[in-house]
């Protein structure tokens, strides 16, 4: 295969494929894949019971490594400049077609360097405050933002990342204005601890 593989955030059609090739069994060697993302996010744990399965299933040894930075594009960038063998996979959110509206300039080409090979997951998005902010409802979370703009902050993922432009989208809707207060790469699972912290 000329082109790279990337693994969206079923299992369905990725032997198949590379069976299909005129090419020697698949796979013969460990695989990688690659995670954008910090370790204990949404996206890693997929990678990592996905890789548990495939390598019960393919009796190889199936690596996750985690490559975080710049909203995803870092690790994206780490799999398309890799050998277009099949052995280095990319397991992103959607993001990676987010990105090229956010990014000027991207080091890599998303329709041409890559392949999409399946859609593995769904998650819902949800909104958790402090239990001692004053709000109790959605509804009186945006009036209380209302009347103190841009003193309270939330957490998100990476910038960029679908939570994030999910949160900004609500907040431009709802017409209120909160400040993003978890800056970088964080791990989601600690988000929750950093926000709506306000005054």
């Amino acid at each position: 295969m000329t082109r790279r593989l990337l693994w969206t955030v079923t299992f369905l059609s990725l032997f198949t494929a590379f069976q299909a090739q005129a090419q020697p069994p698949w796979p013969s060697k460990p695989l990688r894949i690659i995670v954008p993302f910090a370790p204990g996010s949404l996206t890693d744990v997929a990678a990592r019971a996905m890789a548990a399965e495939l390598a019960g299933q393919f009796k190889q040894q199936v690596l996750v490594e985690n490559r975080t930075g710049a909203g995803g594009t870092i690790g994206t960038e780490a799999v398309a400049r890799a050998a277009p063998d099949g052995y280095t996979l990319l397991l992103s959110d959607n993001s990676f077609t987010i990105s090229p509206g956010l990014f000027a300039k991207l080091p890599y080409d998303p329709a041409k360097d890559f392949v999409h090979v399946s859609q593995i997951a769904e998650a819902p998005s949800m909104m958790v405050a402090r239990l001692q902010l004053p709000a109790k409802t959605l509804k009186e979370l945006v009036g209380l933002a209302r009347t103190k703009p841009g003193q309270f902050t939330f957490g998100s993922g990476g910038q960029g990342s679908s939570a994030h432009l999910a949160m900004e989208l609500f907040l431009n809707v709802a017409g209120v204005k909160l400040e993003r207060g978890c800056v970088g790469e964080e791990t989601n699972s600690r988000q929750p601890e950093r926000t709506s912290g306000g005054t």
